[in-house]
This record gives C-alpha cells, structure tokens and sequence, in this order.
C-alpha cells in the first residue's frame, strides 16, 4: 500500500504538511477442505514508522499532532463452516 504527501492542511486547525509512504502487507488463505479455511498474514512487514494525517473529529489528539501508525501485526483466523 502506498500513499501520497498530504499537502492540503487546514491553517485554522494548525495542521503541517505530511509525508507520503508505504507499506509491505502479506497474508496467505488456505482452504484444508470445503469446510476449513485457514488465514495469516503479516501488516508493516518491515516496521515501518509513518503517521498517519487524517485525525478523527473529537479526540484527545490536540489539533496539529498526528498519532504514529500501528508497528509491525501478525494475525492468524480459521474459519470452519458446518
């Protein structure tokens, strides 16, 4: 996932332009049979340190301050069917 600079920022809000980056995600599904479905996969493969720029309306984030996005996640799901 890729993502571009964020240069439209609001001045009333105190916002400061943001870089772009990217992000390595990889997951693989594998159907054991028609009733088992297992699925892993990895996001931020390669730790890397970016933050986001949109920030949510009415949260403890002070106007002009981002939060880091998430570090390197592994996640793992079945799924069974019956």
């Amino acid at each position: 996932m890729a993502y571009n600079k964020q240069q439209r920022v609001s001045n009333t809000n105190n916002e400061k332009p943001s870089a772009g980056y990217g992000l390595l995600n990889t997951y693989f599904n594998y159907a054991v049979n028609s009733d088992l479905t297992l699925l892993a996969g990895i996001t931020n493969l390669l730790d890397k340190s970016y933050q986001d720029h949109s920030r949510v309306k009415g949260s403890d984030v002070a106007l002009g301050e981002r939060l880091p996005g998430m570090g390197r996640n592994a996640y793992a799901k079945v799924t069974w069917q019956f």
